[in-house]
């Protein structure tokens, strides 16, 4: 007695879970792209607002880039970060200390800057034996002076952490899970 099993279609049922397995990982790779996208836009535009990192010169956010989507062993990676080229990104997302550095002007002959009263201007006052309310020239101390200086000494300090990527990840989160969840649906509909 012999017992005989005969599938038929087969190779179409191969076929069409390889097209589905196709489209699956298409749309991961693409999710994952449009989804660093998503995180490298809320990053930069949270610059500037309450509990994140102000801006002075726009170059810590131009610093802020994604790189494709790329195949791991368990699926896709997507990734976004801030350039190497700006090493004080990472100093404010995790705190730390900002080494001693000098700051020279780039496009005039000598740095120029006004408001309260500084620390230089504090040693300025106080070399010449007067106090914060008179200054160096006999005047009175104005909070809004404005000083000029060819190179200024910056001294090595802490700074507290300001994070900027991980808020924007939580922040984030449900909203790249949806996408997810709705492109691999859309991925696994047959037409």
């Amino acid at each position: 007695m012999s017992l005989e099993i005969k599938i038929v279609g087969a190779e179409e049922a191969k076929r069409r879970l390889d097209t589905l397995s196709k489209r699956v990982a298409y749309a991961l790779k693409f999710t994952t792209d449009d989804s660093t996208r998503v995180l490298q836009t809320r990053i930069k535009e949270s610059f500037g607002g309450p509990g994140f990192p102000r801006v002075n010169t726009g170059r810590l956010r131009r610093a802020i880039h994604k790189i494709p989507a790329r195949k791991t062993e368990d699926g896709w990676q997507g990734q976004v970060g801030v350039l190497a080229l700006v090493p004080y990104g990472r100093i404010l997302e995790l705190g730390g200390t900002i080494p001693a550095h000098d700051i020279y002007p780039v496009r005039k002959q000598a740095l120029r800057w006004s408001g309260g009263v500084t620390a230089l201007s504090n040693l300025v006052a106080l070399s010449f034996g007067v106090t914060r309310k008179q200054g160096a020239a006999g005047r009175a101390y104005e909070p809004s002076d404005v000083h000029f200086a060819k190179h200024v000494h910056q001294e090595a300090r802490q700074q507290r952490a300001i994070p900027f990527l991980a808020p924007a990840m939580e922040a984030e989160r449900e909203n790249i899970r949806a996408l997810f969840a709705e492109r691999v649906r859309e991925a696994l509909v047959t037409t």
